[in-house]
């Protein structure tokens, strides 16, 4: 069995990451030794045909749109024998990843995640990961890479923590699949499910009317589903303002907005004041701090 004492091992056979905290690659069909890796931890992302997990020495499917999660000093192996089979792989420094979850998810304890968790997405939520993952591997820009690297970490993290949906209304909700579906989709907005979808892909993830689930949703939050979906969007977006110097443009292609000066008015509407003022703004607080 292989044990991967250092992340740097990692990094210099095979990923682009000019980070020391962080490394990636996208897997072909190739078939891995049990291993454990000691000081860092592990996101895997299925993007294309099926592979076996062997944890533990139990082994079990990992279909296409599924997301596992290996915590340190865990034995596992992804196993293939799918011609052009592909996984992304993306590895993290422990303390770097156990001081970024505590300070992103302050309420939850890492422990909620388990030694091994693993997530069947929905199609939007494999997309916008498989995007990034496509970003991280393409570009050379340090601080373009951190921003792409963190934004892939929690929004994979987001998806392993919020609690799997039901697609069968609960028993006091089966009289009105309405009420039922405005608050499921109520619950994925706030968990940024849908925060690279525009609102009209979303519908699709709703097999009720659509009116109808427009109604029921103004009627549970006060607000239309564009106007809560801009909400959140705007909530992550300030996010990436404040944690690096992320462009406008980038910002927006993240978000699936149509242009960045949609974004920049959407923004202003928010915020009161343009993402570059924003931007500006949340600095000058750091530096005071510092």
């Amino acid at each position: 069995m292989g044990k991967i004492r250092a992340i740097q091992h990692f990094m210099e056979e095979y990923s682009t990451s000019k980070n020391p905290t962080y490394a990636f690659l996208f897997a072909p069909c190739k078939n891995a030794d049990l291993h454990t890796h000691c000081d860092f931890y592990e996101f895997s992302l299925i993007t294309r045909g099926s592979f076996i997990n062997d944890y533990k020495g139990q082994q079990e499917t990992l279909p296409n749109d599924t997301l596992i999660f290996f915590r340190k000093d865990e034995t596992h192996a992804i196993l293939t024998d799918a011609p052009m089979s592909i996984h992304f792989s993306f590895l993290v420094e422990s303390n770097y990843f156990e001081k970024q979850f505590a300070d992103f998810f302050p309420k939850i304890p890492l422990s909620s995640l388990g030694s091994y968790s693993k997530r069947h997405l929905p199609e939007s939520q494999n997309r916008f990961l498989q995007d990034l993952a496509i970003k991280l591997c393409s570009n050379e820009n340090r601080k373009y890479q951190d921003q792409l690297a963190y934004l892939f970490m929690m929004t994979a993290l987001t998806n392993l923590i919020m609690p799997v949906q039901s697609t069968t209304p609960k028993q006091e909700n089966a009289g009105n699949s309405a009420i039922y579906y405005a608050s499921v989709l109520l619950e994925r907005l706030d968990s940024y499910t849908y925060i690279g979808d525009p609102v009209n892909e979303i519908y699709k993830y709703f097999p009720i009317n659509k009116v109808a689930l427009i109604q029921a949703f103004k009627e549970r939050t006060g607000e239309t589903i564009v106007q809560y979906s801009n909400k959140k969007k705007m909530e992550y977006a300030a996010q990436l303002l404040s944690i690096e110097k992320q462009s406008v443009t980038d910002i927006a292609n993240v978000l699936n907005f149509s242009s960045p000066s949609h974004f920049t008015k959407v923004f202003c509407s928010h915020f009161g004041v343009n993402p570059k003022k924003y931007q500006q703004m949340n600095s000058s607080h750091c530096k005071k701090m510092q």
